[in-house]
């Protein structure tokens, strides 16, 4: 009996310790931005297709605010990376797969806690281009991001417009989603969160 009782204790000493909070937010007004610079050397060329690979040097983020039981909480999102690129041509088509190293700055603020994520990762991504006109292509592209227990993704499309060769000014929509998930422990209960912006896309991508 008195094991049984201790064990009671412990239970309910374990749920007081710590409940974790579950943060969930969904903004539809948002301001994302995106920007790269990539190099690419061709290695294989034909009148219909060419291939090269290279590099890129990218970001992206977005931060704003929702509304709690407890008044206005933010968020924010900040990802860099540096990546191995590759690039495959036919005709107006263009795709470019990536893989890479990111760096990632993420929080949330809740109504106890600041859930986030800071650190290295890994990061992956695709990009898909189609010129529809000399000065305008239509593009989409995803990119994705982990570390720990934080998956960070912004999927964008729109249209590039070429004031110069190697300039495209960007115009689109974003859908940004970051989830962190700390997991459970014997003494706490954990921490996730769920925040995904939607919203005006501005970026940029240099290309030499």
């Amino acid at each position: 009996m008195r094991l049984l009782g201790l064990m009671l204790s412990l239970l309910t000493l374990t749920a007081a310790c710590g409940v974790g909070e579950d943060i969930r937010v969904r903004d539809r007004d948002s301001l994302l931005f995106s920007g790269r610079a990539n190099y690419v050397e061709t290695v294989s060329k034909s009148p219909t297709r060419n291939i090269g690979i290279g590099g890129e040097l990218g970001a992206y983020g977005n931060r704003g605010e929702y509304t709690s039981p407890t008044g206005k909480k933010d968020y924010h999102v900040t990802m860099t990376y540096a990546a191995f690129l590759a690039e495959i041509g036919f005709r107006n088509f263009l795709i470019r797969p990536k893989i890479g190293i990111g760096m990632v700055d993420f929080s949330v603020a809740g109504q106890t806690t600041t859930v986030g994520e800071a650190g290295l990762g890994l990061m992956v991504g695709v990009e898909g281009r189609y010129r529809v006109a000399e000065p305008v292509d239509v593009f989409v592209r995803g990119t994705g991001f982990q570390r720990s227990s934080l998956h960070s993704s912004l999927l964008e499309f729109g249209f590039g417009f070429y004031p110069e060769r190697h300039v495209a000014v960007e115009l689109g929509y974003g859908i940004a989603s970051n989830v962190i998930d700390d997991g459970l422990d014997f003494f706490n209960a954990g921490n996730s969160a769920d925040v995904e912006a939607q919203g005006l896309l501005v970026s940029m991508t240099l290309s030499f």
